[in-house]
């Protein structure tokens, strides 16, 4: 039996972060829509990824790169039973966002190249030549820079044993010994705006998600809510497959996994618990938390704490959809605004000939529909009112069970979408970085739980 090498401690990154790679092919282009957005891209060798990786998204779980998938990835990285430096042709490399990029001089490329590879290329030739295929850049990442696609590869190409086995191909001594030439596309976006950013890095991880979530229905880990949600109006609205038409299956079953997930108790808290997740992944982290929903519904390991979901989720999906359709009405009627100018709220003007918004938990249309960030705060606020029943499923706790629950919605509705917009305003109206604030989702948790 092969023995399981122990888990990479991954090292902490402070901000501002920078980095020197030497990167070939390397091009620097404006982008063609967003004025001030600029593309850098370029294929850095193996034996210069830098040692200590570069940073990664933090709303990502630290990237587990023992699973089988990963151990064939680092494999092919190091030559073994493949074709000989072919990675580049074989990976889509990284996308990251930094804060900037620049090439540097010719006297700072002689140093560097002197200082960390002429130890592996010790010929005057061979070095020369090395020097005129690559330019040298640094990369600068401040707060809210990072890798956004290929946090996987990052830790597979920065791994002690991998640097080390790509490295000693450059020492080696052996007879017919072959130098390791692997290459990695990386591409640096500057200019990227905040609040691009979660669309940005959950569009470039579909791809995985998806295949995640064709798997997971296949091995019947939706079967619960299939069961719970046949007799709904909306049950096949839902797609559990990928390319399913969204005309025809409008609702994503991860959508309504990360809508009843900060109602799971048992795995999510606000609190400091050993064990349990933040429920801010729910919207941060789509990803990760299809990967806890899965690992959660495992048919051996799993605990299933999901399916102690079964009382409420018809009452979370319908509370979904009133917060949606009742939160801008009680938004202008606490305070006197005009909640549809809102920068979380997208508003539709019928007197212009635009389509409201369906919603499809209890098929009701309406003009306004809030931004993720404002919405998963306020709806898992709700989480406050569930308790576990002496069987062992979450019930309201709230007189009147989930009437209860409603008649403080109605009551409590216009506080919540104040204490948003201030919060929003206060962080330069960036709906996103609202859903990211711990703060935020203490606060509507707390005035929930206390609400009457």
């Amino acid at each position: 039996m092969a023995r399981k090498r122990p888990p990479r401690t991954i090292p902490e990154v402070s901000f501002p972060f920078r980095v020197i790679v030497p990167v070939a092919s390397y091009r620097k282009f404006p982008d063609p829509i967003q004025p001030g957005l600029n593309h850098h891209t370029g294929y850095i060798p193996a034996l210069c990824y830098p040692d200590t990786g570069f940073p990664n998204d933090i709303n990502i779980r630290p990237p587990n790169i023992d699973r089988q998938i990963y151990r064939q990835i680092a494999e092919s990285l190091r030559n073994i039973d493949c074709t000989p430096n072919l990675y580049h042709l074989k990976s889509k490399g990284e996308l990251h966002v930094a804060t900037h990029v620049r090439e540097l001089n010719a006297n700072e490329s002689k140093k560097w190249f002197e200082d960390n590879v002429r130890q592996y290329i010790p010929d005057d030739a061979a070095f020369a030549e090395f020097e005129r295929k690559y330019k040298l850049i640094e990369i600068l990442y401040e707060e809210g820079c990072s890798i956004i696609d290929g946090g996987h590869t990052d830790r597979i190409w920065s791994d002690p044993e991998n640097l080390t086995a790509v490295r000693e191909t450059f020492t080696t001594s052996e007879e017919g010994a072959k130098k390791n030439l692997n290459h990695l596309a990386v591409e640096w976006l500057v200019g990227v705006k905040p609040e691009w950013l979660p669309e940005v890095s959950v569009g470039r991880r579909t791809s995985l998600q998806v295949q995640d979530m064709t798997l997971a229905n296949h091995e019947g880990k939706f079967q619960w809510l299939k069961d719970l949600l046949a007799d709904q109006p909306y049950a096949g609205l839902i797609a559990y497959r990928e390319n399913e038409e969204k005309s025809k299956k409008p609702i994503d079953i991860r959508d309504v996994i990360a809508l009843i997930a900060p109602f799971n108790r048992n795995l999510f808290t606000l609190q400091d618990e050993a064990g349990k997740k933040p429920p801010l992944i729910a919207l941060t982290s789509k990803k990760a938390l299809l990967d806890t929903y899965i690992d959660d519904m495992d048919e051996k390991k799993g605990a299933k704490t999901f399916t102690k979901l079964v009382p409420i989720v018809t009452d979370i999906l319908e509370l979904h959809d009133l917060i949606h359709t009742e939160a801008v009405k009680a938004y202008n009627q606490k305070t006197g605004g005009r909640g549809g100018r809102l920068s979380f709220v997208d508003h539709r003007d019928g007197n212009k000939g635009d389509r409201e918004h369906a919603f499809h938990f209890t098929g009701r249309t309406g003009p306004d529909k809030l931004a993720d960030g404002a919405l998963y705060p306020i709806l898992g606020a709700f989480a406050s009112r569930v308790v576990l029943n002496p069987d062992g499923e979450f019930v309201w706790n709230t007189p009147g069970g989930f009437a209860g629950v409603k008649k403080i919605w109605a009551a409590d509705a216009g506080g919540l979408m104040e204490a948003t917009a201030e919060l929003n305003k206060s962080l330069a109206y960036n709906p996103a970085a609202v859903g990211k604030s711990a703060y935020h989702w203490r606060n509507m948790f707390r005035d929930i739980e206390v609400a009457k």
